[in-house]
């Protein structure tokens, strides 16, 4: 019977647990894509803005440019209290921002030499991880 008791309470335990490590993996990722604002000109440098709010846990950002296009991503603390960190990511490509304060929120801005109205993809991942992604 203690058995039977000891199974009933571990068995609840266990489900919550990996319910709980899901909702954090979750968590560690955001869709940053938006739809092209405007289109940039000589004279005239549009950024989009995602309004996914980013929040490192790790201190290191990836960036993965789901596009066949390049892409510049500027990362910006909301706060105002840190320089933007800008880098450009070629066509399908991969990059890691290192030295990203934790614990803080962040937003996207996004530049790209495409029409008005275009979907730019980017997905943003906590840590130095990814998910694959193939064109």
């Amino acid at each position: 019977m203690k058995k039977f008791l000891s199974i009933l309470l571990i068995v609840p335990l266990i489900f919550s647990l990996v319910a709980c490590s899901k909702q954090n993996e979750e968590l560690s990722k955001w869709d940053c894509s938006v739809s092209c604002a405007e289109e940039s000109t000589e004279n005239n440098y549009v950024v989009t803005y995602s309004n996914e709010k980013i929040v490192s846990k790790t201190g290191l950002l990836t960036i993965q440019n789901r596009n066949d296009f390049d892409i510049a991503v500027s990362l910006h603390q909301t706060s105002g209290e840190e320089e933007e960190k800008t880098v450009e990511i070629k066509a399908n490509g991969v990059t890691i921002l290192h030295n990203i304060e934790k614990n803080k929120e962040y937003t996207l801005g996004c530049h790209a030499d495409v029409k008005e109205g275009t979907e730019i993809k980017i997905m943003v991942y906590d840590g130095e991880n990814s998910e694959p992604y193939q064109n």
